[in-house]
């Protein structure tokens, strides 16, 4: 039952100011029971650390993210605390992503290692994070490359990719994989698009272009491609004589 209360008054504030912690938390770190500030005559001036310069804490969830350029502006959100914090999580992506089966998850799509105040722990370079599917029930799911380890609080999932059949919704989930005490996962939705027109579904279920398998596609060389005038059919069919095929 042990608690710490954080209070001043009008004439006599409680100051915490120009410290220092080389870590985190340069005024003020818990790990365990969290303490209670209070939102007046209580103020945090001019203290620096490397994560939470002024109040750090411990995990308390996994965030998407639209980018990292956020987190790198020192913003703050007065809303959450009452005391200024720093790298604060912009909002929480809620929208289904669309995706391709056999497309990469989108490069700009980030997961950050958020603490109780909303900031991210950015000295954070330990943890390790796995997708999985959020769903038993789901099935004939394949997610290649699924593994990532934090850098400055950061996961980045760009090179995932997920494999099944086109038209699905499905859930997964965002969880660490090497924390004694890991927060909840966090979901994120996606919905698996058709093929596009000049596309053919292959035996992996993975969406395929016409004629990519000719080289690059912004190659100028006039080259015969294969193309295909459906979408998700199951075969390319080769460039008639005397044309010219430029793929999809």
């Amino acid at each position: 039952n042990c608690s710490l209360t954080i209070s001043g008054t009008e004439d006599q504030p409680a100051t915490f100011t120009q410290n220092y912690a080389l870590s985190s938390g340069g005024a003020l770190k818990w790990t365990q029971n969290q303490p209670q500030i209070s939102s007046s005559n209580v103020h945090f001036t001019h203290n620096q650390a490397s994560y939470g310069y002024n109040v750090a804490a411990t995990t308390s969830k996994i965030l998407p993210i639209a980018s990292n350029t956020a987190l790198t502006a020192g913003s703050t959100n007065p809303q959450i605390v009452p005391f200024p914090t720093q790298t604060t999580a912009p909002t929480n992506t809620t929208t289904p992503l669309s995706l391709k089966s056999g497309s990469p998850l989108p490069t700009d799509l980030y997961f950050a290692i958020v603490d109780i105040y909303g900031q991210v722990i950015t000295n954070e370079n330990t943890s390790e994070a796995a997708i999985f599917t959020a769903q038993k029930h789901q099935k004939n799911i394949t997610i290649l490359d699924s593994n990532r380890l934090s850098t400055n609080g950061i996961f980045n999932f760009k090179s995932t990719k997920l494999i099944t059949t086109p038209g699905k919704h499905i859930q997964l989930a965002i969880k660490l994989t090497n924390s004694d005490n890991p927060p909840p996962p966090t979901t994120l939705s996606i919905f698996i698009s058709h093929c596009e027109i000049g596309e053919i579904l292959t035996d992996q279920n993975a969406c395929f272009r016409c004629g990519d398998e000719v080289g690059d596609e912004n190659a100028t060389a006039r080259v015969r491609r294969k193309y295909t005038l459906t979408a998700g059919g199951d075969e390319c069919l080769e460039c008639p004589e005397n044309a010219l095929c430029w793929g999809g």
